[in-house]
């Protein structure tokens, strides 16, 4: 997981489900774009039954989860694109910590709404990988940005 990735064709969440614990309903994450060592970007396209959604309306919270796991399903696209499809599954992978989170206007965020989450700086120290991301709509407007830090083996 070396190199930088240019243009690359996007990959569905359900070619990496075996990489990572997530299964139905609790995958959030539509499909992964970019991907490298150092980040990456995937999509969500919101669905009125989505449990993201608290009465209609996207929960801030939500944007933690859909960063952590952006960066899941980044990081499996990246092992894929660059042939490590035989590496093992992640077993167990939580959040440790979220820190620098700030939380914008959510009500563009309706069923329907594509979203973009950006994942950058990536570090890895042993088990846990710290990170920044993004979550936006595709009119570029933020919705709330964070720093993570996750534990995965």
């Amino acid at each position: 997981m070396t190199e930088k990735a240019s243009v690359q064709t996007p990959i569905s969440t359900s070619e990496l489900h075996a990489f990572l614990p997530h299964r139905p309903p609790m995958i959030w994450i539509d499909e992964v774009g970019s991907s490298s060592a150092d980040g990456g970007t995937c999509f969500v396209t919101l669905k009125r039954e989505g449990l993201y959604f608290s009465e209609g309306v996207l929960r801030p919270t939500s944007l933690i989860e859909f960063l952590a796991q952006g960066f899941g399903y980044v990081a499996a696209a990246h092992k894929v694109r660059c042939g490590f499809s035989n590496v093992p599954a992640v077993q167990k992978a939580f959040l440790v910590a979220v820190t620098q989170a700030h939380f914008h206007d959510l009500s563009g965020a309706k069923p329907g709404t594509r979203l973009t989450v950006t994942l950058s700086d990536v570090k890895q120290i042993g088990p846990i990988q710290l990170f920044k991301g993004t979550v936006s709509l595709d009119t570029g407007a933020i919705l709330g940005t964070a720093n993570l830090k996750v534990f995965s083996e």
